[in-house]
């Protein structure tokens, strides 16, 4: 009765917000009011002036953090946060029976941000609990009640000519991340906590965490990435740059465990206003705690070009061979290593594209292998307080020693939000999962998502 009521309160709540806020457009719009003292000036300025070169929007090869989307004007010194809640219908996958599966999630995020002389520090978090199946059957292998959170901390400071940087990312999900939509839509999970504002803090490049790109069931886990980066500018156009860090994964109900060290050094130099070359070699290791013995290491070395091509458009590429080697596996292949990123940002909408190839360790699936990890994300304001997002992803996995396992899976997400008001928004989604080959209690299936609900952002606080 209690999810009956809960679903019920959650549909006459957004209809009555949308009719009111067509009711609002409907009548004169008030005189301009006076700015919030309180918002920091990035949270205000709707301005089409993006970042210079230089401010966050380029980073160097040995930054640990993700590239950063250009077109807003940098934040500091802030404090944001917001709740949610929503309903789902998704299709019955991994098990015997068809049908629709119900969802009702609740959660929060939020988004720290505190700078001073040569040094900033900032913290993102998103989390919540999940209602399963209350209304109809549940997913094979699910609990009634599922939780997730992530949490992303970074402090970077400058002294003289050096640069150090350092990040923790956690998380704890009950099924892969790839795709895993948390608070919002399809993929929405693992991006920028807080949203708009939040999305200016750095948070952990992905070429440095454990891989999920395969789905493996409804097996909760854990994964934690530790990283520290040193640059050290030799001069006005070139720079040494060094980074390590540390990942694993842990499954709670299945899964194979991993952990990986990585670690790389290079070198960088500026050519002409906009545009840099990097060189760099690199050495990774992966072993799994449940079998003795069994390691993998890696080494790699990439030559790489990064440009801002305009104030708005930003790329980054490197390539170069990789030697993966078991002795316990008694094999050595030879590999590419690949990472490219494309970044382009206008007023407040957002466009990325990643590419990432290379050894990993396995997915939870296999002990390592070789793997092609492709995401794209879009975000655009419309008129009248209407927004559309987009997000989708294909991974391939292949092994080293199994002769012709592989598995690929591919994710789509398509979010429409409506602006109820200042704070709060409306927003519907749709979201697609497949996978080709079996893992664990997922083969070859395809999964369909809709999702209605209601968020509400605090406004930004100045922290002085």
């Amino acid at each position: 009765m209690k999810s009956y009521s809960r679903t019920a309160a959650l549909v006459v709540l957004g209809v009555a917000a949308f009719a009111w806020s067509q009711e609002k457009q409907a009548t004169p719009s008030p005189a301009p009011q006076q700015q919030d003292s309180n918002a920091p000036p990035a949270a205000l300025d709707s301005s089409d002036n993006p970042l210079t070169p230089g401010d966050n929007v380029r980073l160097s090869a040995g930054s640990p953090f993700r590239l950063t989307v250009p077109g807003s004007r940098e934040a500091r010194n802030f404090l944001l946060w917001s709740a949610a809640l929503s309903e789902s219908a998704q299709t019955l996958t991994g098990g015997t029976d068809n049908g629709w599966a119900d969802q009702t999630t609740t959660g929060m995020r939020f988004a720290l941000s505190r700078a001073g002389r040569g040094q900033e520090f900032s913290a993102g978090y998103q989390g919540g609990v999940q209602f399963n199946g209350e209304l109809s059957g549940r997913q094979a292998g699910q609990s009634a009640v599922t939780y997730f959170h992530g949490l992303n901390v970074t402090e970077t400071v400058n002294r003289g000519r050096w640069n150090v940087s350092l990040v923790n990312n956690t998380q704890y999900t009950p099924q892969s991340n790839f795709g895993f939509a948390g608070n919002g839509n399809i993929g929405d999970f693992g991006s920028p906590a807080g949203g708009g504002l939040g999305s200016t803090l750095p948070t952990v490049n992905p070429s440095l965490t454990p891989d999920q790109s395969i789905a493996n069931g409804s097996s909760a886990r854990v994964s934690n990435t530790s990283a520290a980066a040193v640059e050290y500018r030799l001069n006005s156009k070139s720079s040494l740059h060094s980074k390590v860090s540390f990942g694993l994964l842990d499954f709670m109900d299945g899964g194979i465990d991993s952990r990986q060290m990585l670690a790389d050094g290079g070198y960088q130099r500026r050519v002409g206003r906009r545009n840099w070359i990097t060189a760099d070699a690199g050495y990774s290791r992966f072993w799994f705690p449940g079998f003795d013995g069994v390691e993998l290491n890696a080494e790699q070395v990439r030559l790489g070009f990064e440009s801002q091509v305009t104030k708005r458009l930003s790329v980054a590429a490197s390539a170069g061979p990789q030697i993966t080697r078991s002795e316990f596996l008694r094999f050595r292949a030879l590999n590419t290593s690949i990472a490219a990123n494309l970044a382009y940002g206008w007023r407040r909408n957002q466009f990325s594209l990643t590419y990432d190839r290379g050894t990993s360790g396995g997915s939870g699936v296999l002990l390592g292998g070789s793997s092609d990890v492709i995401t794209a994300s879009l975000s655009k304001e419309l008129r009248r307080g209407w927004g559309v997002a987009f997000n989708g992803g294909y991974s391939r996995l292949s092994a080293f020693t199994l002769g012709t396992s592989k598995f690929s899976g591919e994710f789509a997400g398509l979010g429409i939000s409506r602006g109820i008001t200042r704070e709060a928004h409306m927003f519907f989604g749709y979201g697609m999962q497949r996978q080709d080959g079996c893992s664990l209690a997922v083969c070859d299936g395809i999964q369909h998502r809709l999702t209605l609900g209601i968020d509400w952002n605090h406004r930004p606080i100045r922290i002085r």
